[in-house]
């Protein structure tokens, strides 16, 4: 099975390493209506986890994002506009 070039793992992992605000999770772009949607949950230390359910669904243009829908804490806003970045290179 071929991977989704419109995905791209997204989170905060590395900037909080064992905080309450680490976020793990998966980004992808629906071409249809071209808008985002994060799919993820919170991880802490020890494997420990929380947020399950967590969900985004934003436009991005010019280097921000604008949410339409959230429910659920998030990763940072720099990791989701890298992530849409990467998405972004991807399909070019």
């Amino acid at each position: 099975m071929a991977k989704n070039p419109l995905t791209t793992n997204c989170g905060d992992w590395h900037l909080s390493w064992g905080a309450s605000t680490t976020k793990v999770g998966k980004l992808e772009l629906d071409p249809m209506t071209n808008t985002f949607i994060w799919k993820g949950r919170s991880q802490g230390r020890h494997g420990r986890t929380w947020n399950r359910g967590a969900r985004a669904e934003f436009t991005y243009q010019d280097g921000e994002i604008r949410i339409i829908f959230q429910h659920g804490d998030i990763p940072i806003t720099s990791e989701l506009i890298k992530a849409c970045e990467r998405i972004l290179a991807q399909e070019m």
